[in-house]
């Protein structure tokens, strides 16, 4: 059987979100209702931060109410957020140069109000677009633009998710020496603004370079630190994530019994919070091993396994391209409408505005008829009376 396997792969940061912290039978919306203006169109997007993970199509939803009252209330700030939101939609159900539009639409906007934080976040999402079409160099350029106005801004939260992206820019386009300089220098920044439950990502965005260079060693250090990391941080899916690629790490150096030892902690743990996606990669490890054990009956479960999540994740990915693809395209056509309704005002505006014209003209052109009328009566009376005389 060949060996295959690969580190799990982190993605490129985009957008960032969080996990919903409201009740699930709690109704967030009822205390946005009370709120008005700015207030409560910030309120449905934060929503659509909350929801955008777990629950996409509800995300949209609230997306598409912040928006509407955005258009209503002609706050720019607020569109800038709608089109950066289906950029985001299209984005996930990969339809990107749908994305890009939206996502150019938002920079415009952002540029318009000098919105510099909208700005940034826009050639961000721009860039993520070029990375996933394999456009390294017109990605770099973007993330490198979002990182200086982040930056000029004070906002290190932004500003270390830029230099993860600029990092993974570099290693896509094979310049791992520069790539790791980011990771790193995005590690120090995690830890000096407090915010060390976040290194896993760079820690193994180098752990997996060293893997790629055959740096095994080096692998091990940053994934053992992942491990670490999400250990302390209680976070099973990191575990389980950082045990596979411990796992794969002794696959490639072919001392099985540990690669066993890792893949089946990251099953396990994997399991029981139903990481689908590591459960594939790990059953098709699994899978590998057992046949270089000659357990020919497991190595076939392991594969049986992982060819079923496979179709699974494949067609859940089907079905939440759909799901979100339906309601996009509510949010466009209610975005179309918007428009077609403020042409049609417009368009009556200026009916009405060219109706008072041609009545204002018809009575200047009356009044001017009369006072020639009363001239010219005038004049003849002055004539009969001059000849009377």
């Amino acid at each position: 059987m060949k060996n295959s396997t690969l580190p799990l792969i982190m993605a490129i940061v985009g957008v960032l979100y969080c996990t919903p912290l409201l009740a699930q039978d709690e109704d967030p919306t009822v205390a946005l209702e009370q709120l008005e203006g700015e207030e409560k169109i910030k309120g449905y997007n934060d929503l659509y931060k909350e929801y955008i993970n777990s629950e996409p199509e509800k995300a949209l939803e609230y997306a598409k109410i912040a928006f509407e009252l955005s258009q209503e209330a002609e706050y720019k700030k607020g569109i800038a957020s709608g089109y950066n939101n289906l950029g985001v939609f299209h984005r996930g159900q990969g339809t990107l140069d749908k994305a890009l539009e939206y996502y150019i639409k938002s920079l415009r906007i952002s540029q318009e109000i000098g919105n510099r934080e909208g700005e940034a976040t826009a050639m961000n999402n721009i860039g993520t677009i070029y990375a996933l079409k394999n456009e390294n160099d017109q990605a770099l350029e973007n993330f490198l633009y979002s990182y200086k106005i982040f930056d000029s801004l004070k906002l290190e939260s932004n500003m270390v998710g830029s230099l993860t992206n600029i990092g993974n820019a570099y290693s896509s386009k094979g310049e791992d020496y520069r790539a790791i300089e980011f990771f790193r220098e995005a590690l120090i920044k995690y830890e000096s603004i407090g915010q060390k439950d976040k290194l896993f990502d760079p820690l193994t965005s180098i752990g997996n370079i060293h893997f790629r260079r055959k740096e095994y060693d080096k692998a091990f250090d940053f994934y053992n630190r992942s491990l670490d990391i999400e250990t302390e941080n209680n976070n099973v899916f990191g575990q389980a994530y950082a045990y596979s690629n411990i796992g794969t790490v002794y696959l490639h150096l072919k001392n099985y019994n540990r690669a066993l030892e890792n893949k089946q902690k990251a099953l396990n743990l994997a399991e029981t919070v139903g990481a689908a996606s590591i459960l594939q990669e790990v059953n098709k490890s699994l899978s590998e091993i057992h046949y270089q054990f000659g357990n020919m009956q497991k190595a076939y479960e392991h594969r049986v396994a992982y060819d079923e999540l496979q179709h699974l994740l494949n067609s859940q990915q089907t079905n939440r391209k759909l799901a979100q693809l339906e309601v996009a395209y509510e949010f466009e056509k209610k975005e179309e409408e918007l428009e077609k309704l403020r042409a049609e005002s417009a368009l009556n505006a200026l009916r009405a505005e060219n109706s008072r014209i041609i009545i204002l003209v018809g009575v200047m052109g009356a009044i001017i008829v009369m006072g020639a009328f009363f001239i010219v009566y005038t004049l003849r009376r002055h004539k009969e009376v001059e000849v009377a005389q």
